[in-house]
């Protein structure tokens, strides 16, 4: 029996929706995040099972970007996924968008960086370590500032090459590069997005390695706290 899954990402900047067969892609659909973007996704996740002539009825496991991200678009993907889980009473795999960044990653130095900005000078942040084709997470997804970022790395990684990736480094690889010279390495595409497929794919192999959370259970990583309270504590602070 082959596992029709689905996997929909609306971390931001791009929304994307997949679905697979197993760990093979049957069709992909992107589209800008912005306003209507709960509309939107909707409107191309109906779309794309039309188009295949498929149904909810049919998925047998759903996958979805977990965050952290864009708040409105991982609440909109996140509700999306949930509903159908829970309604079809299917498992539903979460992926943190900083994994799956890392999981691009099968070549250069084995411990591996992931960033993406969080704004008010704060980034998330996770670290993992690649031994032959698994990442191990060392550091879980994180919400700092820059000089917490240099602590972690100071204390986890002294001395080896680290490879960083993810969208954050658009505003925070130089400074990255400065601080680890020679250490620093990245890809090819360090800033792009993952497509959805590979979230699916990496969703499909961890739900054959063991039982997910009951879809009712799964909450998204948000790890920022609610805006009027940064906004406090900035004032507060300065």
């Amino acid at each position: 029996m082959t596992i029709l899954s689905l996997a929909l990402d609306g971390s931001g900047p791009q929304g994307g929706i997949a679905l697979l067969n197993d760990t093979t892609t049957i069709d992909t659909a992107f589209f800008p995040e912005g306003s209507g973007f709960g509309v939107t996704m909707m409107a191309q996740l109906e779309s794309l099972m039309r188009q295949h002539r498929l149904t909810p009825a049919d998925l047998n496991l759903m996958t979805v970007a977990s965050g952290p991200g864009s708040f409105t678009g991982l609440r909109v993907a996140l509700g999306l996924a949930k509903g159908i889980a829970l309604v079809r009473r299917i498992p539903i795999i979460g992926l943190s968008t900083l994994f799956l960044a890392a999981s691009m990653n099968r070549q250069g130095a084995p411990w591996i960086l992931a960033i993406r900005d969080a704004g008010h000078h704060h980034l998330f942040y996770a670290l993992y370590v690649r031994r032959d084709a698994a990442l191990t997470e060392k550091i879980p997804p994180t919400m700092g500032r820059v000089e917490d970022l240099d602590s972690m790395l100071a204390d986890q990684v002294p001395e080896e090459s680290v490879t960083c990736c993810g969208p954050g480094l658009s505003l925070h690889g130089d400074h990255l590069r400065a601080r680890l010279k020679e250490r620093f390495c990245s890809p090819g595409s360090p800033l792009s997005q993952p497509p959805p497929d590979v979230l699916g794919r990496l969703g499909f192999d961890l739900w054959r390695q063991g039982l997910p959370p009951a879809p009712a259970d799964f909450e998204p990583l948000y790890l920022r706290p609610p805006q009027a309270q940064t906004q406090l504590k900035e004032r507060t602070e300065g």
